[in-house]
């Protein structure tokens, strides 16, 4: 059976509104506002109808789609700024006939849709195919709370579950009015079945796109691990090679300079011995270090007891001055071969 009423409508951007689902609106238009009054001042009912532009502030019959959902007003606040926010909850879906003009807002007469009841053992599978594909795009990350699942899991009736699953996924407007056009359940199914097999397929490929891309950087990064060791170690060889030159251009000249020292002390010493042995010395000057003051007789302590006389003596004395001459330039000698 046909039933039909006329009731206030109200124009919405950006949102398609389905049975059984509550949500808050914020009205600002004075057609809109109106249209809210008057059905407070009645049962509560009005017609909740999407435009097809959301930028269009005035929307005439043309702007507006022809199948909409017929909700209560459950509460009403007037804001300082002259907004009104409002909750409504959707009950049926509705066919407009006609637009009706009313003093300052638009009315429409609509025809109640009446849905088919679905087999019990057709709905459940229904409910089970549905609710299994939901699951897996609520995997997917789509921004869709996890309390929505358990609020799904609590619902049996098929039509009810399509509509409150459209209204949680992530479509266009067109695609979500398409599906509160649709009336039959089997047809109805379809465009969201249809749309999370896409999002999974989608997400799928960009899974297989990552872990490709995550596979190059592993390679990538094996290959820097395996040729950074070797280039450590040139590094390290290359840094050696240098400290070790700095250190032999630095300890070099020092130790030539101090080998220079060293010869030129040594041959200093050995000329002033050289210049002592051939001054000429008293008597007393020859004696050996260990003579002390002892008799002519006495045998001379360091000395010799045979020790010859007159020009044999003055010839010893003067060996013996050459002596440590020759000593002197023999180590001389000996030191410069070193």
């Amino acid at each position: 059976m046909k039933t039909t009423i006329e009731l206030p409508l109200l124009p919405l951007r950006d949102v398609v509104v389905y049975p059984h689902m509550v949500i808050p609106l914020f009205v600002g238009r004075e057609k809109s506002i109106e249209a809210l009054e008057q059905a407070m001042v009645g049962d509560k009912q009005i017609l909740l109808v999407a435009q097809r532009n959301p930028a269009d502030d005035d929307p005439d019959e043309a702007a507006l789609y022809r199948v909409g959902t017929v909700a209560t007003v459950l509460q009403l606040l007037k804001l300082p700024d002259g907004t009104v926010k409002v909750l409504v909850e959707g009950e049926h879906r509705g066919r407009i006939e006609a637009f009706v003009e009313r003093s300052g807002h638009v009315a429409a007469t609509v025809e109640l849709v009446d849905e088919a009841p679905c087999p019990e053992r057709e709905a459940e599978v229904f409910v089970r195919s549905l609710m299994s594909q939901f699951e897996q795009y609520v995997q997917l990350g789509k921004k869709v709370p996890a309390e929505v699942l358990s609020s799904l899991a609590a619902i049996d009736e098929p039509s009810r579950l399509v509509d409150t699953m459209a209204a949680h996924m992530a479509l266009k407007i067109e695609q979500k009015q398409d599906i509160l056009e649709i009336i039959e359940l089997d047809s109805r199914i379809e465009p969201g079945v249809e749309e999370i097999d896409q999002e999974v397929h989608q997400d799928d490929e960009a899974g297989g796109d990552d872990q490709d891309a995550q596979q190059q950087r592993q390679v990538a990064l094996d290959d820097r691990l395996d040729r950074e060791p070797t280039e450590a170690r040139h590094r390290k060889d290359a840094l050696d090679d240098d400290a070790a030159a700095e250190k032999r251009s630095t300890l070099q000249p020092q130790h030539g300079h101090h080998r220079e020292e060293r010869v030129a002390r040594h041959v200093a010493e050995n000329e002033a011995a050289a210049r002592n042995a051939l001054r000429p010395r008293g008597a007393d000057e020859v004696a050996a270090p260990g003579l002390d003051h002892a008799g002519a007789d006495e045998p001379k302590v360091g000395g010799c007891v045979d020790e010859p006389q007159g020009e044999g003596r003055q010839h010893e004395m003067s060996r013996r001055i050459e002596e440590p001459g020759q000593a002197a330039i023999a180590g001389t000698d000996r030191f410069d071969a070193r």
